[in-house]
């Protein structure tokens, strides 16, 4: 087997950090995230020795969004093994909550005044030293929270990806290398088809939805930067940080539009009189996960915060179980 060879802008301090690793006796697992750390960063084109939390963020979200708790738990215990040693070596790196064994994220869902506000606040973004911005942010959000992708394959789109007669868009090289054909409502498909029209004229060569000034794929943390801002004009607070409440501190990020997606999915299902685990694996296909697993929470989560399915659920239930004595 090839040995790993890291490319990143950090690449000299994680090899420092692995041989520290082992001069200690300590186990190698760290080897894993590392690998994902340094892809991530040469990805996202990040060229300052700082992790800072907004990229951060963004990593825990693009790629431990479907492990389980104990793997994850695992993988954060040597990140933050690894963003100590940076800062002990004069690198700032943030070090996020530690992941309880005990507990799963819980992604943060958006109300529907929310989501009124946040695409209220982009659509009314004004241009501040990043060409087209108030283009290109209020169609991100939409095809986040119209066909629940993750943010890596949104930014990751071409205009050959995107077949505007058919209203389908082509998900290429997502999680877990595998690629899935998306469907869009069509009200979602005119706002692109505008948007592709309007990007076009200005720049008749260019190939990807959303790119940078440079002409490269727009960073995950840039998105986020402004998102950021978007939160902030449409007065939503940012969760508090807290070991006790929280399982991670990837807060609210741009992946909360993919939760809330499926969520707001299954509440439709459900009102429409849809049994929600009938359609659960065509879901599970849609969002591109690999096994049902991670579309099954959404289930309980969809329960957890309606009140008109708890009460359901529990009218439906109430005559099943025998009265326990006292």
């Amino acid at each position: 087997m090839n040995k790993y060879k890291y490319r990143s802008i950090l690449k000299d301090e994680i090899y420092g950090f692995i041989e520290l690793r082992k001069s200690q006796g300590l186990r190698y697992m760290c080897g894993t995230v590392m690998r994902y750390l340094d892809d991530y960063l040469v990805s996202e084109s990040i060229s300052d020795k700082k992790l800072t939390p907004d990229i951060i963020d963004s990593w825990i979200a693009e790629c431990f969004d479907s492990l389980n708790p104990n793997t994850t738990s695992g993988y954060m215990t040597d990140y933050i093994q690894f963003a100590k040693y940076l800062n002990m070596v004069g690198i700032e790196a943030y070090i996020p909550v530690p992941l309880s064994t005990h507990q799963s994220y819980v992604p943060y869902i958006f109300s529907r005044n929310e989501i009124d506000a946040i695409f209220d606040t982009a659509d009314n973004l004004k241009s501040v030293g990043n060409p087209n911005v108030e283009l290109w942010f209020p169609m991100l959000i939409r095809l986040l929270y119209g066909c629940g992708l993750r943010l890596a394959e949104a930014l990751s789109l071409t205009f050959s990806d995107v077949d505007l007669d058919k209203g389908i868009l082509y998900i290429r090289n997502a999680k877990g290398n595998k690629d899935r054909y998306v469907p869009m409502d069509s009200s979602l498909t005119e706002i692109l088809k505008l948007y592709c029209v309007t990007v076009l004229r200005k720049e008749c060569d260019r190939k990807l939805l959303f790119q940078s000034s440079t002409g490269t794929r727009l960073s995950n943390s840039v998105a986020l930067s402004w998102f950021r801002c978007i939160l902030q004009n449409a007065e939503i607070d940012l969760l508090p940080v807290s070991s006790k409440t929280h399982a991670r501190t990837r807060n609210i990020c741009l992946n909360c539009f993919r939760h809330t997606f499926a969520v707001v999915s299954l509440h439709r299902q459900h009102s429409e009189n849809i049994d929600s685990y009938r359609i659960t694996p065509s879901l599970s296909t849609y969002l591109g996960h690999n096994n049902l697993t991670g579309t099954q929470k959404y289930l309980h989560m969809t329960a957890e915060i309606s009140e008109d399915i708890h009460a359901a659920t529990t009218a439906y239930s109430k005559e099943l179980f025998p009265e326990v004595p006292q």
